[in-house]
């Protein structure tokens, strides 16, 4: 059944169903969808989602500084070709113009300028002039940097379509180590809730920029843990995250850009990860060509989450420092507890008080505290599903989370865990951000671990308490800015040892001060996780009406559901048709409650 809301007019039930009508003659070319039911599966991922030609510069100005360096003009064509041919596998025809027939360009063109280094005043005023009435772009690297003549000006033309502006200190720099580009999960670039890592080769000298405040990048550049910015080369300091960018989207007048400070080489330079770059091309050019785009939560109503848990392991008795502090700050946490040492006799009464405790979660981190990993199928029952028996004798409700030991984890490790009923796991870093089901039948939900842990701090490096603070904070920061899962992992004999519990108090006055940072405990992660996949949402704009169709697989109601619309900020929202839905600041649409396996439609009115 799907739940309409009610009309503000009587002539508005009149106006929706000829929309409506309108809608089902036309849907097939004109829906877009997000959340598949495979969170890992994008719409776009591999087919065109325009008709439309691409047009591709041909920059004679660029041509010209490449004869002026030294270079032969052919080697700028062949980057060109390079690049043509690359979107062209992708399925998208392609026509190149010159910089002279710019002005040739309709409202709502799309014009990709890759690499164009130098470009005449003239084509920058027909640019500025195409994406203000409509146009869309994408540019890249030092695009316009120089004149027709090679006269260096800098960053004006990027900085005046986009806001960015080079950074003082940093400038054009080369790196210490490779590269690598996150994805932001809740982006325009990104419909599968991934915030997957990229390889990124460069050759260059890279142009830093400073994202101002009305900007977020869609894509940052990180070390190979997500968890930091990338090391410069040369002395120039640690990069901010300020700095940190690599693709911004925004809107200039009427129309739309993307821009990345990186060559254009480096979306086709990595063959083993050629079909994640595609996936972003696609959904570049997705942006360009739809006039609104619209994201679930990656958690249900949180951008990002901070999970914070220990493994409650030797020196067992500081499990109660940890506590305490959860509960006097009011922080919801997990402890992952060896069960055989929950079993001694002198913990049980320490064990009942903690299991009290609201704001702790108790999970398993194994029997023994000893490897699983290829053993025997009778002792890693013995190390996973009998853990389960054990602990939920002491927890106040059912355990559904495990922490494996040494982060090693095997399929028949899963198999049990998830046939006891286990829910998840906090797994080791991967190379994405978002959480993911194992791919066997007995599905367990896998949370990666971001985020340098109390071993690493304590034992590898030399830092005082202050140097670790800081460090979690920027972590906390760079993790959450990118809506992934900032994780602090600690152990009863590290950071809950002594006077090295300060450590974690100052972190949890730290989240107390920063509203904006939302700690859950790994239950919730998990259950936020389930309702996300179990929600699909479609959606489709004729005219100034969009119509946004939300479907709840689980049989299991959601509260406060929400999602993000992109769309231009010149574009305003004049309703939207339920009672039970609102818009807020930022275009974020919050549904107070989803019934168990509904649908509802809205219909969201926007200003002409």
């Amino acid at each position: 059944m799907i739940a309409v809301g009610q009309r503000k007019k009587d002539n508005y039930g009149l106006k929706m169903l000829l929309y409506i009508i309108g809608l089902f003659l036309i849907m097939a070319a004109m829906f877009y969808k997000i959340g598949q039911n495979e969170p890992l599966a994008p719409s776009f991922a591999m087919a065109p989602v325009t008709d439309k030609p691409i047009y591709i510069l041909k920059s004679y100005a660029t041509a010209v500084i490449y004869q002026k360096n030294g270079l032969h003009k052919s080697q700028y064509s062949e980057k060109l070709e390079k690049f043509n041919a690359y979107i062209v596998s992708m399925g998208y025809k392609t026509e190149y113009i010159q910089e002279d027939e710019i002005k040739s360009l309709s409202n709502g063109d799309i014009l990709f300028m890759p690499d164009a280094l130098a470009l005449s005043s003239k084509a920058k005023e027909q640019i500025k002039i195409f994406v203000k009435n409509g146009g869309n772009i994408f540019f890249n690297f030092t695009a316009g940097f120089s004149d027709a003549k090679g006269k260096y000006l800098g960053d004006g033309f990027v900085n005046e379509i986009t806001g960015l502006k080079i950074s003082k200190d940093k400038n054009f720099i080369s790196f210490k180590e490779s590269i690598f580009l996150t994805q932001r999960i809740l982006s325009p670039l990104n419909n599968t809730n991934s915030g997957i890592l990229l390889d990124a080769p460069t050759y260059d000298l890279i142009p830093i920029f400073i994202t101002p405040k009305s900007l977020k990048p869609d894509v940052f550049m990180t070390t190979y843990s997500q968890v930091n910015p990338p090391l410069a080369k040369d002395k120039s300091g640690d990069f901010s995250i300020e700095e940190s960018g690599a693709l911004w989207h925004g809107y200039y007048g009427d129309g739309k850009w993307f821009y990345m400070n990186l060559p254009s080489y480096v979306f086709y330079g990595s063959l083993e990860q050629k079909n994640d770059y595609k996936q972003i091309s696609h959904a570049i050019i997705n942006f360009l060509s739809t006039d609104v785009i619209i994201q679930k939560f990656p958690y249900i109503d949180r951008e990002s989450v901070v999970f914070v848990s220990e493994d409650t392991e030797f020196k067992f008795e500081n499990f109660k420092k940890f506590s305490d502090l959860a509960k006097k700050y009011e922080i919801p946490v997990t402890a992952f507890i060896v069960s055989s040492l929950a079993e001694k006799k002198e913990h049980h009464d320490m064990i009942v008080e903690i299991s009290k405790n609201p704001f702790v979660e108790f999970g398993s981190h194994s029997h023994t505290h000893k490897k699983i990993v290829d053993t025997n199928e009778s002792y890693i029952k013995q190390e996973t599903s009998s853990t389960k028996t054990i602990l939920d004798l002491f927890a106040s409700s059912p355990i559904v989370g495990f922490r494996p030991p040494r982060e090693e984890l095997n399929s028949i490790m899963k198999k049990n865990l998830s046939e006891s009923g286990f829910k998840y796991v906090l797994g080791k870093s991967q190379n994405h951000l978002y959480p993911r089901y194992s791919k066997s039948e007995n599905e367990l939900l896998i949370i990666p671990r971001h985020g340098t842990d109390d071993y690493s701090y304590l034992i590898n490096l030399d830092w005082d308490q202050d140097e670790i603070v800081e460090q979690i904070k920027k972590e906390t920061e760079f993790v959450t800015g990118l809506n992934g899962i900032f994780s602090l992992s600690i152990h009863t004999h590290l950071f809950a040892y002594n006077s090295n519990i300060d450590i974690v108090e100052k972190y949890f006055q730290y989240l107390k001060q920063r509203p904006t940072l939302k700690p859950l405990n790994g239950r919730s992660i998990a259950i936020r996780v389930a309702q996300n996949r179990n929600i699909s949402v479609d959606y489709n704009k004729i005219g100034n009406i969009i119509t946004l169709n939300i479907e709840n697989r689980s049989s299991i109601g959601v509260n406060d559901f929400h999602l993000k619309l992109f769309k231009n900020p010149n574009i305003k929202i004049s309703s939207i048709s339920s009672n039970q839905a609102k818009i807020s600041e930022g275009s974020i649409i919050n549904i107070k409650y989803l019934e168990p396996t509904s649908k509802i439609t809205l219909f969201i009115e926007l200003e002409n």
